[in-house]
């Protein structure tokens, strides 16, 4: 085993890095503003389900499920609903 503490990166991996570190703390959630309106965003696929509550443009909640792991059997109701049973 190498007995270093740094990591040899090339300068466009570096600047990427960067990058990200900054888009990231740009993108953190927000702190909730009771009087300014709400846009929920949701999205669903077969196994999976996921919502963003959003201000400004900014998320202040997230919401994510993975529907594999619930038992969801088979009833009838169309693609886009959700039924549980």
């Amino acid at each position: 085993m190498i007995a270093t503490k740094e990591f040899p990166l090339c300068e466009a991996a570096v600047q990427a890095l960067k990058t990200l570190k900054q888009d990231l703390t740009s993108a953190a959630l927000k702190v909730i503003d009771e009087k300014l309106p709400f846009v929920l965003e949701a999205d669903a696929s077969d196994n999976a389900i996921s919502a963003t509550l959003n201000q400004e443009g900014r998320p202040v909640a997230f919401f994510s499920k993975n529907l594999e792991q619930m038992r969801v059997t088979s009833v009838k109701c169309g693609k886009g609903s959700l039924c549980y049973c």
